[in-house]
């Protein structure tokens, strides 16, 4: 069986950390191996654990979660992220990639399809 996808999720709030986290507990496939409320807290994870994918807040209180994005992509570009938002926004979408994320999601989207985006991402 292959190894896990490891993954990391940044948001700062606690409960949707867990959340997210116990949610994904149910694919044997993919492993949360960290939780971070803040940008500088995820970039020094990732130094340490490498995760294959985050699945990143846009709205941090210290760095936003873009700028977190450019950081690790520029730092460590085997990581694959995933940004998380409250809005469907087009332009927010656009700067997501350029920042050097893999993919943008809502935080209404279905279980199955956040299991399938994260799967997505390690392909690309």
């Amino acid at each position: 069986m292959p190894q896990p996808i490891t993954i990391m999720i940044v948001d700062d709030y606690r409960v949707v950390r867990n959340g997210l986290a116990l949610y994904l507990m149910v694919f044997d496939d993919l492993d949360v191996v960290a939780e971070a409320s803040n940008g500088a807290e995820a970039i020094r994870l990732c130094a340490e654990l490498r995760p294959d994918v985050i699945l990143m807040d846009s709205n941090l209180p210290d760095v936003n979660g873009l700028d977190t994005t450019r950081t690790i992509c520029k730092g460590y570009p085997g990581i694959k992220i995933i940004i998380l938002s409250g809005l469907a926004d087009e332009d927010d979408s656009a700067e997501a990639l350029a920042a050097g994320a893999v993919g943008y999601i809502t935080k209404n989207v279905r279980g199955f399809e956040l299991a399938d985006a994260i799967r997505a991402a390690c392909i690309q």
